[in-house]
């Protein structure tokens, strides 16, 4: 597995930072990943997902991460 990976600067940069991700839709594996790996020793919250009409899952993920979700209706 692998071939995801967050850069050795940016490990060192995301400290004590929080996160705005616009429209990343989390229902994959591979998004969830790369965004737990992001946040990892962000500030608190991490950050604020802006997702429209998120489903229970992204809600969830989101919630467990502890990541506030944005809703917003595209219509």
């Amino acid at each position: 597995m692998g071939g995801f990976a967050i850069p050795d600067f940016l490990k060192t940069y995301r400290r004590n930072k929080q996160y705005l991700f616009l429209g990343l839709r989390l229902t994959r594996d591979t998004e969830r990943m790369v965004m737990t790996d992001m946040i990892s020793a962000a500030g608190v919250p991490f950050g604020y997902a802006l997702i429209a009409e998120p489903t229970a899952k992204e809600r969830r993920f989101c919630q467990n991460k502890g990541t506030e979700v944005l809703y917003f209706s595209p219509h």
